[in-house]
């Protein structure tokens, strides 16, 4: 099977979509009222954080694996700490709005979407190497 980065990142962005849609309905079974919203938009909001990751990781590799090795390298480093700290941001907002729109749960769990995707899609693809960037 031939794949790319771009591959790669569209199987796991469609991964976070899937896995954010199923902790919204495990949300819904397990409130089952209007308190529902607050934990689906911070589900929401963390999943639309992971999409910006998957994407700035896309980029990263890019710009990366046309660098030197070292420079390359401290190039991953640099956007695995902004990704980081992006992460730690939309959990800082959704605890100062916990109780008031967001459910900071809700974000906290659907942040982890983001490393089972990683994992699901590094099981899809093991073995096999990357064709020429798209």
């Amino acid at each position: 099977m031939d794949f790319s980065v771009g591959t790669v990142a569209k199987r796991v962005m469609i991964i976070i979509v899937v896995l954010s849609g199923l902790i919204i309905v495990g949300g819904a079974v397990y409130y089952r009222s209007a308190e529902v919203l607050p934990f689906a938009i911070g589900v929401v909001a963390a999943m639309a954080i992971n999409i910006i990751k998957v994407l700035w990781l896309k980029r990263a590799v890019t710009n990366a694996v046309n660098m030197e090795t070292t420079a390359g390298k401290q190039h991953m480093q640099m956007n695995s700490f902004g990704r980081m700290i992006l992460t730690l941001a939309v959990l800082f907002v959704a605890g100062y709005f916990h109780g008031r729109g967001i459910n900071l749960f809700g974000a906290a769990i659907s942040i982890f979407t983001f490393t089972i995707a990683m994992y699901t899609v590094n099981i899809f693809f093991k073995g096999q190497q990357p064709s020429e960037h798209k």
